[in-house]
């Protein structure tokens, strides 16, 4: 199945599975059947159906749902939408798709409903057709309402809808198609009618279902090319209008007389199904004609009133009866007159207003004449005499410029009035313009007698100009002055503000290198110190004394000095270790042991007195203790990395060696 959308006016169409759409539908709609038909090719159970309702065999037909919102030719205003508005259901549309890709399209008509009977109901559902319980699509279901050999009713719920043939007349024959030319069918008066204008693309046919109203007549364009002298004129055109109407009244009459009937009507043709209209020739042309022509196209009389025999049906077929074009009531030589005269205005009007615009051209060049004379003292002159930018009317004010909007439109009857009177012009616009001449030499006369009053207002105004431009000049030189005052203060201030940079920065190089003589002269004491320790202790016997000698002038200077890597870096030599191994023995980190601190403390315990050895084993305890090196941050101020560990290893094994001693001697 192909389902086909219409977006404002235009159908498009998408491809769909009535299959897969049948699976989904609820089984409460299905009842026991004999057979399935679904697709849109008509003749699945009625092979005679595709020659009824096909133009070509190999046509194709298609279904979709329109809704009429979405032809409008602007979104409807979503704020004015209501929920209690009644909503137009969509309705079905069948489109033919011949072999050469053209296409028609109409509604699909309704079936009959019993009383009570809402809608047409969900499909696929299991219907009667002739009989037989059938379980049926809708796309089938809307070609059998299509077919119009067969009468298609919705019953209530409950009762199975049915398709039963109607009764066909004997002359009816297998070449009536749906979208064929060959049917004739009585017209139906009973439904509106659509008109469509001559000469326009035929729309396809269709079927309004009530729900139409009759098009409006089109209206005749009228031309807008008018001038503005046709405006002044019209006048005399009224009146000359009035007598050729009062000349020519019975002829016209006349003519009325012998005008048929059907040239009284606006409408060209009627249509309201899918057959096309039957042409019902005028009587001359019907005489200009053979009578074998004339009798193909009338319907005959059999076939009308077996159309009225099925009126009551929802598809109608008709045939037209009224004439299709009116009865010509001029001849073409006349025509080509109106033509030529129509022309022959327009140029005239066209002159009138190029005439007009040269006007206006030589009064602006006028005005800038006098601007460029008399400067801002050149007066305002009014012009008169038709010698403005606009056209003077009766009274002779003027009007200003106009518009071609702002005239009134020339009817057929005008052109002939307006080619005559504006030949007429010609003289007057002659002497207008001599007046307008002579009224411009006339203001120029007037202008050169007050020629002194200009002259001094001329010489005020050029020595206002210099006072303003001393003024000016002034103004600009003091302006430069300052601007050169304020160059001078601002450079003043970027040299002092340099110089106190420059100053400042010396005063930091100085401050910095002062520092590092500091330092300096600070490491290079500290390397004599330890020198002159190492040379005191390398030297002589070395015993008990000696060794306790040493430790206490080490640990003195160790608790006194500011270790840091940037001033007094710490080596391995700073550091007091309480051991009796002598300097010039090679001693080294690996000497500091448990058993070395013990020895040490217990060959230096009988030269002091019990009070003396506890404070000095107390300090000692102090001075290696883990948190006493961390918070001063002697590790820190070892430069290597390698020795920097082997310090803090021989300091936690002299700090581990002295907490036995001392807790023994708090014990006491």
């Amino acid at each position: 199945m192909i389902t086909v959308h219409r977006t404002r006016g235009i159908f498009a169409l998408s491809p769909t599975t009535t299959t897969e759409r049948a699976l989904t539908m609820e089984g409460s709609n299905l009842a026991p059947y004999s057979r399935s038909i679904s697709g849109t090719a008509p003749g699945a159970l009625d092979p005679r159906q595709p020659q009824r309702l096909l133009r070509h065999p190999a046509s194709r037909l298609l279904f979709a749902s329109f809704d009429p919102r979405t032809a409008f030719a602007t979104p409807p205003d979503m704020s004015k939408l209501s929920l209690k508005d009644e909503l137009n259901r969509p309705k079905r549309v069948v489109v033919e798709v011949g072999p050469n890709g053209k296409s028609s399209w109409r509604f699909v008509p309704r079936a009959k409903r019993d009383a009570g009977v809402v809608d047409e109901g969900q499909w696929p559902r299991v219907i009667d057709i002739c009989g037989e319980r059938v379980l049926c699509t809708e796309e089938q279901w809307e070609i059998y309402k299509l077919d119009p050999f067969y009468e298609c009713v919705v019953h209530p719920e409950g009762t199975l809808t049915t398709i039963t043939p109607v009764p066909q007349s004997p002359t009816e024959t297998k070449d009536d198609a749906l979208f064929g030319k060959k049917r004739v069918y009585a017209e139906d008066y009973s439904r509106p009618s659509k008109r469509f204008r001559a000469g326009e693309p035929e729309p396809s046919p269709m079927e309004d279902d009530a729900d139409d109203e009759p098009a409006p007549p089109p209206k005749r364009a009228r031309s807008r090319s008018v001038t503005r002298d046709a405006k002044r004129l019209r006048p005399g055109l009224e009146k000359l209008r009035r007598q050729k109407a009062t000349q020519q009244r019975p002829d016209n009459q006349q003519n009325e007389e012998n005008l048929p009937e059907a040239a009284a009507s606006d409408h060209d043709d009627v249509m309201e199904d899918w057959v096309p209209p039957s042409y019902h020739p005028s009587d001359a042309t019907k005489r200009g004609r053979g009578d074998s022509e004339a009798h193909t196209r009338e319907a005959s009389p059999e076939v009308a009133g077996e159309a009225h025999d099925t009126s009551d049906r929802t598809h109608r077929t008709y045939e037209r009866t009224k004439p299709s074009k009116r009865a010509r009531t001029t001849s073409p030589t006349a025509a080509r007159r109106n033509v030529q005269s129509q022309h022959s205005m327009r140029e005239k009007m066209k002159r009138a207003k190029l005439q007009a615009e040269a006007k206006a051209r030589a009064q602006q060049r006028h005005a800038e004449f006098l601007r460029g004379a008399f400067g801002d003292a050149a007066p305002d002159v009014k012009y008169e005499n038709g010698f403005t930018n606009g056209f003077t009317n009766d009274a002779g004010a003027t009007n200003g410029v106009h518009h071609d909007d702002d005239l009134p439109d020339l009817d057929e009857e005008d052109e002939d009035e307006v080619d005559e009177l504006l030949s007429d012009d010609q003289d007057d616009e002659e002497a207008a313009r001599q007046a307008a001449i002579e009224e411009s030499r006339r203001k120029l006369a007037e202008l050169e007698k007050d020629r002194p009053l200009w002259e001094e207002q001329a010489r005020k105004r050029a020595q206002s100009e210099q006072v303003e431009a001393e003024r000016i000049r002034v103004t600009a030189a003091q302006q430069e002055t300052e601007r050169r005052q304020q160059e001078k203060a601002r450079r003043r201030q970027e040299e002092a503000k340099r110089r106190q940079e420059e100053a400042k920065r010396e005063e930091e190089r100085r401050q910095r290198e002062e520092e590092l003589r500091r330092q300096e002269e600070a490491r290079r004491q500290q390397d004599a110190a330890r020198r002159a320790r190492q040379r005191r202790f390398a030297y002589g016997p070395w015993s008990t004394a000696r060794a306790l000698e040493r430790y206490r002038t080490l640990a003195d200077e160790f608790d006194r000095t500011k270790w840091t890597v940037e001033t007094s870096p710490l080596t391995f030599e700073d550091v007091p270790w309480p051991v009796l191994h002598s300097p010039a023995s090679g001693f080294t980190v690996e000497d500091v042991d448990w058993a070395s601190v013990e020895a040490f403390f217990t060959a230096v315990r009988p030269s002091m007195r019990s009070q003396d050895f506890r404070t000095f084993v107390q300090k000692s305890h102090l001075r290696f203790h883990p948190d006493r090196w961390r918070s001063r941050g002697l590790l820190r101020a070892v430069v290597d990395e390698t020795e920097r560990e082997c310090l803090d290893v021989a300091a936690n094994t002299v700090a581990q060696a002295l907490t036995p001693i001392w807790s023994e001697l708090k014990g006491r």
